[in-house]
Order: structure tokens, then C-alpha cells, then sequence
């Protein structure tokens, strides 16, 4: 997917100082016949539930377990870069995973984040909250709930459930 000239820049290190990278040109993936959104795709729907699924449920899962899963799944190593992102968060946000992983999700993947509100949580002592945020970097404004996961020791994790 094709990125507006200031994130392309930015991903490039050439944006000029200040510039802005809060709204995207592109739009939200498209809904399929008769209307159904992407992540309401057969083949979503494990049995996994978004607010009380452990921490080491989702980093026991497999690609296909992962990418079964009824809500985004981001599996982040502690500082922010992606190892893992499941095909729901996929279609939603309309990146590739192959894109994706490797990248410092706060800052190339989704820097609507790279905030107080999301980012900084991270960083200090651990947590476990759902929060409502407004995805807006690569999309048309989203609204979704985001569990953001911290342990002690190991993978972060960030939950995606879009709302209404």
C-alpha cells in the first residue's frame, strides 16, 4: 500500500521538522459484498476473548492461531518493534504483516500512537488496560478499544477491537 509523500519521506528520514503526520490520504480498507467490514471475515472468531485472553495464550499461538483470532493482535519486543502481526490488525489497518514486522510500531507503523496516551504507557511499569482510542494514521478516523499489555519480562502486546 502506497504511503502519502510525508510518511513516505518521513520513512525515509527526509521530512521536514514538524511535519505532520496525523491524517493519511488513503482510506479505511473497503467493506465486501453486502456491506460486511473486513474484520468480519469467516475465518475470524476464536474462542479467545479480547479482554481476558493471558498475555501467554497469544504469544503461545502459532501464525494460523494467531491470525484466527477475532480481534488485531501486535506482538511487540520491549522498546516497540514488531514481531508479530496478525491478519484482523492486518485488514484493518490495510498493511501487509510481511511490511510491517521489523518496524517500530510507535514510530513507521502506526505513529497515531506515538503519544501519552498509547507509547508511554509502555514504558514504565507494567500494565494490562483497555483504553478507547481513535486510529487515524493510514485510515479514515477508526474508533477502536486497545488492551495494551506490559509484563514484567517480555513481549508486549497491543489488542485492537474496532467499535460501531
Amino acid at each position: 500500500m502506497a504511503m502519502n509523500s510525508v510518511a513516505a519521506e518521513r520513512d525515509a528520514g527526509k521530512a521536514p521538522a514538524g511535519a505532520s503526520l496525523a491524517r493519511h490520504t488513503e482510506a479505511q480498507p473497503t467493506s465486501g459484498a453486502g456491506g460486511h467490514r473486513p474484520w468480519a471475515q469467516i475465518g475470524y472468531g476464536s474462542a479467545m476473548n479480547f479482554e481476558s485472553v493471558d498475555v501467554d495464550q497469544i504469544l503461545a499461538l502459532d501464525a494460523a492461531g494467531l491470525d484466527a483470532l477475532a480481534f488485531g493482535a501486535v506482538v511487540m519486543a520491549p522498546g516497540g518493534i514488531v514481531e508479530r502481526y496478525n491478519r484482523f490488525e492486518a485488514n484493518l489497518s490495510g498493511l501487509d504483516p510481511k511490511d510491517v514486522v521489523g518496524r517500530d510500531f510507535f514510530v513507521s507503523v502506526a505513529p497515531c500512537t506515538n503519544n501519552y496516551l498509547v507509547r508511554e504507557r509502555y514504558f514504565g511499569e507494567p500494565i494490562d488496560e483497555v483504553i478507547d482510542y481513535v486510529f487515524s494514521y493510514r485510515m479514515k478516523p477508526t474508533r477502536v478499544r486497545l488492551r495494551l499489555v506490559r509484563p514484567a519480562v517480555g513481549s508486549w502486546l497491543l489488542l485492537v477491537e474496532p467499535r460501531g
